[in-house]
């Protein structure tokens, strides 16, 4: 019987236009015993795809389309002359060439593993191509060399491709003899799993090239085998590949291209369609004798963690239970609450840990973990692993699961396929270490990056396919800015996409149809934030590698599929306020001499959370957000318990669902705590009757309407994304069923699904919010008690979204000095010195904007010799640029040799004159120990002329631009002319509800101005946008509804704004309802932008008072 053996799906990147499942669901209906999967240059859907074959009772093969090269064919390049004789005897390719004309790859084969150890060296091959595309700094041009494919081609089937292999060109641009020597090659290599591969699409020449095909089988003794060259499932999914192969080549489908489909045949098709076309019967027949030969199984059915490091003579699982025991003996000595509870939860978990023989997986972690503890490195596991008793003892975790009350059912249960999920944070600035040492420990050839897979959503959709189908590329981008998540059909997306079209017509209807059909097509391989593959077996028994785009070596799978793996994935991430808390405590160790154990901190602290409730929150971790403000501000947490309910609300799931009233309300005592059934107030207790949790979710599921735990914890995940109203009330109908089977009426099991239903987006779980409280709360505590260091900390690592300018400002509100820059003072990091008995922030010399990390330690490494007593001193012993001279001059890092005066740069001109280099603006002669005094310039106070003085206005632009920090707040500036129009300062909003009257159904018009910080419009808020401002006196976030919004337009992109609105007062919490908004000119330092993206609306900067001038604003 027949097979296709030669199938690309969607996962070729755009070069394929079907995904996996509907190859398999096609062949299946066809009737076909199997099914291969060669998608070019990787093995990315193999596990989709043998998913989809098990479910449809098909034979899987896997294999891949196989760019090469021969090294003599990269170095020669000749064409061989045409030759239409017999094919003649060949010449070993090893070392021969058969000479491209092209030396950039674009021949393939494709390899089909024939077994397990086929499908290893098929992974080798294709790492190696990939590497050595990578190397040429071509990535998305992998190539093998034919000593590669000779070195690992056991256990390899070899078919010699189609339009994109060697031997269809050689033979469509005659070389016949060569395409036999070609042939000869191949076979060396592979011997009799070498196949010539025959296929008939219905196109001009294919009759001709199967003769020729036929022959050539004939002459050289090596089989025929027959293909479909499958690039699509059914004919309908035909343009669907056509206008990828356009997006890919960058061309309209008005154009025409080699690589586009000239017809439609290239489908599954039938054995006996295939015959008509003149294909050779036992050629068909071959096709399906090779599948039953392939026998390759990806998917276990079971964890297969790397190898622990065991001491001599020691199994995993009793270093396992020593370890915990020993871990529990630490959390949990006699007289210890919780700890009945917690051996109890311990037997527990063990039990399910050993059954499913994860021991080595927990005890690999743990050696991560003692690593970084042993080098120094804050870290902190987070995510559902805080739900387990046993992270915590292995000092994975930093919560206790049983004060907490986390559901360890969220994190592992029998019945849950694939590794447990393990987030660890590092201090952001010293992750790479941990990695080097896990590529050390384990093996370059066990590990690897885990990979994403970049598909098509609604806005890259319509943007590619608009530009495909002829519309300019700045309208395609218009088109697409504004679209929702929904499909481009729906309507607000369509009626947007129409309006920038220019109004309704076919081809608009044709975009439509088409971008809405991309959606969850494959784009690109991206790698993962963090997750790190770890193998017992090396990498290439489980997938290729290959080099992301900043030369990281990854995986060609995705988390769900190294699921299905059974492989481990380690999320080893980075978190600068883990980096700022660990620096905090440096700093407060080495100047102040105290030590901070963190860990040991009890969370009682009444200062801690009084700096919180009244909102001093800036810098904090997670609760930093003008959202989380005022959330705090109704909330006022005086717990951890408090926090972590802090910080799961402002969420989307939450925020969405209208979670938030209720709980406040319920938290305040001002609404009464209402439970549709007995068993939703165990559940949900501790949050007052309302789903806060991922794990009450789960729970509701589980224990209400009778799921299983697998079940639950699916249901749980669904419901995690958004779904439209179609697929929630299907989720309804099984929810409702289940739970009156579970004793519960009809009215009530909807009335839960309701309140279930609310949840529906992402949200926290508990376990996560509680690591993250944990975190919070260190940096509040350091916030509070040592401020000065926190903040040089926080300006080092910039953990949030605040402005450099943003953090000094808070930080003279608490009454800390912030230093410039200084060549005698400053070091390479923000750090405390002592003035006046206080400690003020010294900002290092690496935060002038044009200095280099090289320059700032020449300069530190040479003052250790003597400091520098002036700037002629400073000239002629440090090889500086001119620009790097100027822009130290400009932040005040010669202020105490000469003062804060142009001086300073008068002599650098003269200085700079007299030692230049001829033909460089920049280089400078220095003197050498040969150089004597009378070799240098002696500049006298006599020869300085007289200079203007430094302006408010010029200290302010040079200060913005050379460290992002200015002495003073630019507001300054205009704070005359705005009292004199009554415009008021910020911090005047606190005063409403405390010396002034506030009236909430009557609440006060007030007339602020400031420079904006940021902009926000999130997608939960329903169209209004949130604006930052701040002056000199703080900070207000102004609130502007969608009409608000709409009527002014692009006022809001202004860099400072004049706003007017209601006075907003919930507790210490203020904001504006803005009603009316001018820009205001004549300061500088706000962002100009629109909201969106990771630059939060902050896309340019105002760095110049001159109006036309050049420089006036600056890129974020």
């Amino acid at each position: 019987m027949f097979t296709h053996l030669h199938a690309r799906s969607w996962f070729s990147f755009r070069a394929g236009g079907s995904p996996p499942e509907a190859l398999v669901a096609e062949a299946a209906r066809l009737g076909m015993a199997s099914m291969a999967i060669t998608d070019r240059h990787g093995v990315y859907g193999v596990v989709r795809f043998q998913q989809a074959c098990k479910e449809y009772g098909l034979r899987h093969v896997f294999g891949a389309e196989v760019p090469i090269y021969s090294s003599d064919t990269m170095a020669a390049g000749a064409n061989p002359a045409p030759s239409n004789g017999a094919v003649g005897g060949h010449r070993s390719a090893l070392g021969t060439a058969i000479l491209d004309p092209d030396p950039e790859p674009s021949q393939s084969l494709v390899l089909i593993a024939q077994n397990r150890e086929g499908y290893a060296n098929l992974c080798q091959i294709l790492t190696l191509a990939h590497m050595e595309g990578a190397s040429r700094d071509m990535r998305d041009h992998p190539a093998s060399s034919l000593e590669s494919l000779a070195a690992h081609s056991d256990n390899l089937f070899c078919l010699t491709g189609t339009d994109e292999g060697k031997l269809f060109q050689l033979l469509d641009s005659g070389h016949v003899q060569e395409a036999g020597q070609w042939v000869g090659t191949l076979q060396d290599i592979f011997g009799d799993r070498l196949f010539i591969e025959a296929t008939h699409q219905r196109r001009k020449g294919d009759n001709r090239r199967l003769g020729q095909i036929i022959k050539l089988s004939k002459d050289t003794h090596v089989p025929l085998v027959a293909t479909g060259d499958v690039r699509f499932a059914t004919p309908s999914h035909y343009w669907r590949y056509d206008l990828l192969t356009c997006i890919r080549n960058g061309i309209t489908v008005f154009e025409e291209h080699p690589e586009r489909p000239s017809n439609a045949m290239a489908y599954v098709q039938p054995e006996a369609e295939l015959a008509r076309r003149g294909l050779p019967m036992e050629a068909l027949h071959l096709s399906g004798e090779i599948a039953q030969i392939c026998s390759v199984d990806l998917i276990p059915g079971h964890i297969i963690p790397p190898g622990a490091l065991l001491p001599e003579g020691v199994i995993s699982e009793i270093l396992f239970h020593e370890k915990v025991a020993a871990g529990f003996a630490r959390r949990y000595p006699e007289g210890t609450p919780h700890r009945k509870e917690a051996q109890a939860r311990l037997t527990k978990e063990v039990n399910i840990i050993s059954s499913l023989e994860l021991q080595d997986f927990f005890l690999v972690v743990n050696e991560v973990i003692e690593e970084a503890q042993r080098r120094g490195i804050r870290c902190l596991g987070r995510g559902s692993a805080a739900n387990s008793i046993v992270t915590y003892l292995l000092d994975i975790t930093r919560v206790c699961p049983i004060e907490h009350n986390l559901l360890f059912e969220r994190f592992l249960h029998r019945g849950r396929k694939g590794t447990p999920d393990i987030d660890l944070d590092f201090d952001s600035s010293r992750r790479m270490e941990i990695i080097s040492w896990m590529e050390e420990r384990f093996g370059i050839n066990h590990t690897g990056m885990a990979a994403t897979i970049d598909r098509y959503l609604t806005k890259s959709a319509v943007q590619d396919t608009a530009k495909a189908l002829g519309w300019p590329a700045e309208m395609a981008i218009q088109m697409s800015k504004r679209c929702g998540h929904a499909p481009p059909t729906e309507k607000s997306n369509a009626e947007h996409i129409e309006r920038v079209a220019g109004g309704a017509s076919p081809l608009l209807h044709i975009l439509l149809g088409a971008s809405t059909a991309l959606l969850d097509c494959p784009r690109h391989l991206g790698q993962h934030s963090g997750g790190m593959v770890l193998t017992r077996n090396p990498m290439s028994t489980f997938s290729p590698l290959q080099k992301s785009a900043n030369g990281v070596r990854i995986v060609q799978f995705d988390k769900n599929d190294l699921e299905w793996l059974g492989l481990v994935k380690l999320d080893v991430l980075g978190l600068r306020m883990l980096g700022a808390v660990s620096e905090t405590v440096n700093i407060v160790a080495e100047r102040q001499g105290q030590v901070i154990e963190l860990d040991e901190l009890p969370f009682d602290d009444e200062k801690v959370y009084d700096m919180i409730c009244e909102g001093d929150v800036l810098g904090l971790f997670q609760i930093e957000s003008p959202a989380q403000m005022s959330a705090g501000a109704r909330i006022q947490a005086r717990s951890m318990q408090d926090l972590i309910k802090q910080i799961s609300l402002v969420r989307p799931g939450p925020i969405q669902g209208g979670l938030m009233h209720p709980f406040i309300r319920r938290h305040k005592g001002l609404e009464k705590v209402r439970y549709d059934h007995p068993l939703l107030k165990e559940i949900l207790h501790d949050t007052y009757g309302v789903i806060v949790f991922q794990e009450q979710v789960l729970e509701v599921a589980h224990r209400f309407a009778g799921w299983s735990l697998d079940e639950a914890d699916t249901f749980r995940r669904l419901m995690s994304k958004f779904r439209d109203a179609t697929e929630m009330e299907g989720m309804r109908d099984r929810f409702v069923e289940s739970s009156i089977q579970n004793g519960a009426s009809r009215g009530v099991a909807n009335r839960v699904f309701d309140q279930v239903s609310k949840f529906v987006g992402y949200g926290f779980c508990r376990s996560h919010a509680a690591s993250f409280a944990l975190t919070v709360y260190h940096s509040a505590y350091l916030k509070t008690h040592h401020p000065a260091a926190f903040f040089a900390a926080l300006m080092q690592h910039r953990p949030g979204m605040y402005a450099q300018m943003t953090l000094e400002q808070d930080a003279r509100r608490h009454g800390i000095r912030v230093l410039v820059p200084d060549v005698n003072a400053s070091g390479q990091r923000f750090d405390l010195e002592s003035v006046q008995s206080d400690w003020a922030i010294r900002k290092p010399l690496t935060s002038v904007k044009g200095v280099p990390d090289s320059l700032s330690k020449d300069i530190i490494l040479e003052r250790q010799q003597a400091p520098f007593d002036s700037v002629e001193d400073f000239f002629h012993r440090i090889p500086a640029a001119g620009d790097e001279l100027r822009a130290l001059a400009k932040a005040g890092a010669f202020d105490q040799l000469e003062g804060a005066n142009r001086t300073v740069l008068y002599k650098l001109q003269v200085l700079t004159r007299q030692y230049v280099t001829s033909g460089s603006k920049n280089s400078y002669i220095r003197t050498t120990p040969g150089t004597t005094l009378l070799d240098m310039i002696a500049l006298h106070p006599k020869d300085i002329p007289a200079l203007p003085g430094i302006t408010l206005r010029t200290r302010l632009e040079w200060d913005l631009r050379t460290h992002s920090g200015p002495r003073v707040h630019p507001m300054i500036v205009l704070r005359q002319f705005l009292s004199d129009f009554e415009i008021r300062p910020i911090d005047m909003a606190r005063q409403f509800g405390n010396t002034l009257p506030y009236n909430e159904k009557k609440p006060p018009i007030m007339t602020a101005a400031g420079l904006v910080m940021f902009r926000q419009r999130p997608g939960t808020a329903k169209g209004t946008m949130f604006i930052f401002l701040e002056d000199e006196t703080g900070f207000i976030q102004c609130i502007c509804k969608p009409d608000v919004r709409d009527k002014l337009g692009s006022v809001l992109t202004e860099g400072a704004l004049i706003i007017r609105g209601a006075v907003q007062a919930v507790g210490p919490w203020r904001g504006i309802m803005v009603q009316e908004a001018w820009a205001l000119a004549g300061v500088i330092g706000g962002y100009k932008g629109r909201p969106g993206g990771h630059s939060f609306g902050r896309d340019e900067r105002e760095t110049a008072f001159e109006q036309g001038s050049n420089s006036k604003t600056q890129s974020v």
